[in-house]
C-alpha cells in the first residue's frame, strides 16, 4: 500500500470513527428519552408504531458493523426494557419485535468486523447477553422450550468464540461474558415441560468445552488469546448440580436423555485425571475431575432413589445404569501412565477411595437387579479388577470382557513386572471383588450372577 493509499486508508477510518462517536451520543440520548418517559409514550395511542420504529432504527444501527455502536445498541434496548414494569405493560406484537430482533443476532454481531479495540468482542457480545435479563422479565409469562432452545444456541455460539479479554486467564474467574451467559440461564424457569432437559444438555455441553477447546476454530488474529474454559467447566458443574436436584423427581430429566448426557459430561474429567493438565492458579493445581466427582456424588445420592420410585421405564433405567457403571469404573481406575509426583498422587488415591466407597454403597447391591444392563455390571466389575492388580500386564483384560469376562485365562511371562503406584487402590479394589462374590448367608452368591 503506497502512502497515498495510507493516508487514504488512515482518513477513513478517522471518519468512521467520528460518525460512530456521534451516533453513539445521538443513541444514548434516545435511549436516555425512552427510559424517562416511556411511561408517558406507552399512553399514546401511536405507541404501537412508536416502538416499531425505535426497534427498526436499533436494527438499522446493527447494520453499520461498528463495536462501539453495537455494544451502545443492546445496551440502549437493555436500559429501556428495564424501565417497562412488568410484561403486561407492552402488547405481545410489540415483544415478539423485540424478540426477533435480539434472537437474530449473537457472534455474528463482532464476526469479520475491523479489528478496532480488543476489548470490543467481549464488550459487545457481553451488552448483547446482559440485554436478554430484562427481556426474559417480559417473555417469562409466555416463555416456551422453543424459546429456551434458541436462547440456549445462541449463548452456545458466544461462548465459543475464539476470544478473551486481553491480559485474562479464565482458569479461577469466569470471563465477564460467560459470566453474563452463566447468569442469565440462571434466570430461566425451569418449571416449564423440557425446559430442565434442555438446560442440562446445555450446561454438559460447556462442562466439556475446556478438554476439547484445541480442536474449535483458531481466533482469526494470532494476536488473540482463546478462552481456556476451565472456569466456566466448574461454574457450569454447579448450575448442572443445582438444577438436577431441582428436577429429581420428574421422568423427564430421566426419560429424555439429560441424565446421560449429565453423567457423560462428568465422566470427561473423571476419566482425564492426569492427561488434561490446566493451568495452576498461583500455586495451587486446579482438580477439575475432583469437582466432577463431587458433583457426580451429589445428583447420583438423590437421583438413583428417585427413579427407582418414578417407575421409569426399563430401557431409560438402563443407560442411566450403564453410564453409572463407566463413571464409577472410571473413579478407580486410571488410563494413564501420569501418575503425577507420588505426594500428589497419595493425596489423589485417598480421594479415590473415599469416593469409590462412597459411590459403591449408592449402587450395591442396585447393580445387581435385572433392570441393569448385564455389560454395565461386567463392565462395573471388570474394571474393579483391572484396578485391583498391584502388577502392571501387557494386556488389558477388558479387552477380552466380552468374550470370556473374569474367567480367562492368561499365559505366564518371564519379564520383570512393574509395581503400580496406586497400590492402596488395589487392595481397596480386591477387598470389593471378594466382598462383590462372597457367598452371602443362606447360599447367596453374591451380587452378581455365576
Amino acid at each position: 500500500m503506497d502512502t497515498r493509499e495510507t493516508e487514504d486508508a488512515e482518513q477513513s477510518a478517522a471518519e468512521r470513527k467520528l460518525w460512530d462517536d456521534t451516533i453513539n451520543l445521538v443513541l444514548s440520548g434516545i435511549g436516555t428519552l425512552y427510559s424517562n418517559y416511556l411511561e408517558i409514550f406507552s399512553q399514546q395511542t401511536d405507541f404501537r408504531n412508536t416502538w416499531a420504529v425505535f426497534i427498526r432504527y436499533l436494527e438499522a444501527l446493527l447494520e453499520r458493523h461498528s463495536f462501539e455502536v453495537n455494544t451502545t445498541v443492546f445496551k440502549v434496548l437493555g436500559s429501556v426494557l428495564e424501565k417497562i414494569d412488568g410484561p403486561q405493560k407492552l402488547d405481545i406484537e410489540s415483544k415478539d419485535e423485540v424478540w426477533r430482533m435480539w434472537s437474530s443476532q449473537g457472534a455474528n454481531l463482532v464476526d469479520g468486523l475491523p479489528e478496532g479495540n480488543r476489548s470490543g468482542i467481549q464488550n459487545t457480545l457481553t451488552a448483547f447477553v446482559e440485554a436478554f435479563r430484562p427481556l426474559y422479565k417480559l417473555l417469562e409469562p409466555t416463555i416456551d422450550a422453543q424459546v429456551v432452545q434458541k436462547t440456549l444456541d445462541v449463548f452456545h455460539d458466544c461462548i465459543l468464540y475464539p476470544d478473551s479479554p486481553a491480559y485474562f486467564q479464565d482458569t479461577d474467574i469466569l470471563t465477564p461474558l460467560q459470566a453474563a451467559i452463566l447468569n442469565s440461564m440462571h434466570i430461566i424457569r425451569t418449571d416449564t415441560p423440557q425446559v430442565p432437559t434442555l438446560m442440562l444438555k446445555k450446561l454438559s455441553c460447556f462442562s466439556t468445552i475446556a478438554y476439547s477447546a484445541d480442536r474449535l476454530p483458531p481466533p482469526k488474529n494470532p494476536k488473540q488469546a482463546r478462552p481456556s474454559y476451565i472456569a466456566l467447566a466448574v461454574f457450569s458443574m454447579k448450575q448442572m448440580e443445582h438444577v438436577s436436584l431441582s428436577h429429581v423427581g420428574q421422568p423427564d430429566i430421566y426419560t429424555n436423555g439429560a441424565l446421560v448426557q449429565v453423567l457423560k459430561s462428568l465422566k470427561v474429567p473423571i476419566t482425564l485425571k492426569y492427561d488434561f493438565s490446566p493451568p495452576k492458579v498461583g500455586k495451587k493445581p486446579l482438580y477439575l475431575w475432583r469437582n466432577a466427582t463431587h458433583t457426580a456424588m451429589a445428583i447420583l445420592r438423590q437421583a438413583l432413589p428417585a427413579m427407582e420410585h418414578l417407575a421409569i421405564e426399563n430401557s431409560h433405567q438402563g443407560e442411566i445404569w450403564e453410564q453409572v457403571a463407566d463413571l464409577v469404573s472410571s473413579v478407580v481406575h486410571v488410563k494413564s501412565q501420569k501418575l503425577g509426583d507420588p505426594g500428589t498422587s497419595d493425596e489423589d488415591e485417598s480421594f479415590d477411595i473415599d469416593a469409590f466407597e462412597k459411590f459403591r454403597d449408592l449402587i450395591i447391591p442396585s447393580l445387581g437387579k435385572l433392570v441393569v444392563p448385564e455389560e454395565a455390571a461386567v463392565n462395573f466389575a471388570v474394571n474393579v479388577y483391572y484396578a485391583s492388580l498391584l502388577y502392571k500386564v501387557d494386556s488389558d483384560p477388558r479387552e477380552d470382557a466380552d468374550k470370556v469376562g473374569l474367567e480367562m485365562i492368561r499365559a505366564g511371562g518371564t519379564s520383570e513386572l512393574e509395581l503400580q503406584r496406586r497400590g492402596r487402590m488395589s487392595y481397596t479394589c480386591i477387598d470389593e471383588l471378594m466382598s462383590l462374590f462372597a457367598v452371602k448367608e443362606g447360599g447367596e452368591f453374591g451380587y452378581f450372577p455365576t
